[in-house]
């Protein structure tokens, strides 16, 4: 299993005390058991929600743990993704405790970001407000992945919390600052903004309904955090958003529990435009490259094979413009007929039922074989037929003669009575 600890040690304090008791309290957490430190990990974060005010010192603890988490959060990803159908049991539990831990980390920082915002104009804490903004994103970027991972979709009040957030944003004028997320190993900085975190959870919903497996959405999340650096939202009034001339791409509507949209028509409060042709030109260089790139052995061929086949999926659904199936052959109108002007109504359809059930069953029992017909006749009568035969009678006159003889009498009786 994961293993994200440099040694080990234990925590005597309150984790979100201070920086030492975080540092300390990830020391303690089992060095083998992922699962056991994940829920330590939730329990510990568990008492942010009992926070009435701000503190210097426990934001930096939250802040800490975060940062030394993330190492076991990605391992847990990594495996649950890499697992497949191979193993259910482990893949489920895996994938619960990765999604406990983001909607932990989330919850959290969710409930400091309501501080600040009700601590008023402290420009002190709106500084910090970048920070706990991307990081709350990013565990809820993880909580989209996990739940298209399940095929199912974010909920509704949760799409609410992310509107929210990047309403406040917007409203302190931070959603285009940037902040040191990584540092990459030439020492240089990897930063992202708050409106970039909240683009790639839109994107992301997209890649929704079924149509790919876990293995594909995360590799689809990735390939979302190289492309979204070039795009922004742009604000739209609402009347300009039903206009007929509105620019090509997805629409987001603030008021709403939805995602992106297409149709301008399906909005009507707070809305932003995201234009999507910067992604579809990085995607379709990108397949342009892997089409004429070298395949050494079969693992790489296999591995470009696939990114191609996945960014081939992935570009109709990112297009700026709605892509069109083209039809093999123009279409033939037709008579719109109800269901009993066609078919009878649910009397023929239950006629029909018990048809087709009688003729399954006629044709389910099998044929008796041929056999040739022997007529048996009546002993009596070929007895005396050969009698007249012999005695040299004809049998024409002879068959009048037997009309006479007594049981031939008996018969005819019985059946005058």
């Amino acid at each position: 299993m994961v293993d994200f600890h440099a040694r080990a040690g234990k925590a005597e304090t309150d984790p979100l005390s201070s920086v030492e008791a975080a540092n300390a309290f990830v020391r303690g957490l089992p060095r083998d058991e992922a699962l056991e430190s994940q829920r330590k990990l939730c329990d510990a974060l568990a008492n942010v929600a009992d926070w009435r005010r701000l503190d210097l010192d426990s934001i930096r603890a939250l802040r800490t743990l975060d940062m030394r988490a993330q190492r076991l959060h990605e391992g847990l990803l990594a495996e649950y993704t890499a697992l497949g159908t191979q193993s259910p049991k482990l893949e489920r539990r895996l994938g619960r405790a990765a999604l406990d831990l983001s909607r932990a980390f989330a919850k959290a920082f969710e409930h400091t970001l309501g501080l600040i915002r009700d601590s008023g104009p402290d420009r002190s804490w709106t500084e910090r407000s970048p920070d706990f903004l991307v990081r709350l994103l990013r565990h809820r970027e993880v909580e989209m992945m996990l739940t298209l991972c399940q095929y199912e979709s974010l909920q509704r009040a949760r799409w609410k919390s992310l509107h929210d957030a990047y309403r406040f944003a917007q409203a302190t004028n931070v959603a285009k600052r940037s902040v040191v997320v990584q540092q990459r190993p030439d020492g240089s900085a990897v930063t992202v903004t708050p409106e970039e975190m909240y683009i790639r959870i839109l994107l992301l919903d997209i890649t929704g309904g079924g149509n790919f497996l876990p293995l594909d959405i995360a590799s689809a999340r990735r390939a979302i955090g190289r492309w979204s650096g070039s795009l922004a939202l742009l604000p739209v009034t609402g009347a300009a958003t039903r206009a007929a001339d509105t620019p090509a791409g997805f629409c987001v509507d603030l008021d709403s529990s939805d995602g992106l949209k297409r149709s301008a028509s399906e909005t009507s409060g707070e809305c932003f435009w995201l234009d999507t042709t910067p992604l579809f030109a990085a995607m379709d260089q990108e397949i342009t490259e892997l089409r004429v790139a070298p395949r050494a052995d079969d693992a790489t061929k296999a591995t470009l094979e696939r990114r191609l086949i996945l960014l081939s999926r992935l570009m109709p659904l990112f297009s700026p413009e709605r892509v069109q199936t083209k039809r093999r052959g123009e279409r033939t109108p037709l008579v719109l007929r109800s269901v009993e002007a066609t078919i009878g109504g649910l009397e023929s359809i239950y006629r029909m039922l018990r048809d087709e059930a009688r003729y399954k069953a006629t044709m389910s029992v099998g044929h008796e074989p041929y056999v040739d017909e022997i007529t048996i006749a009546d002993m009596g009568a070929y007895a005396n037929g050969r009698a007249a035969f012999v005695a040299g009678v004809n049998p024409k006159k002879a068959g009048e003669k037997f009309a006479d003889l007594p049981i031939f009498a008996s018969v005819k009786e019985a059946a005058s009575t």
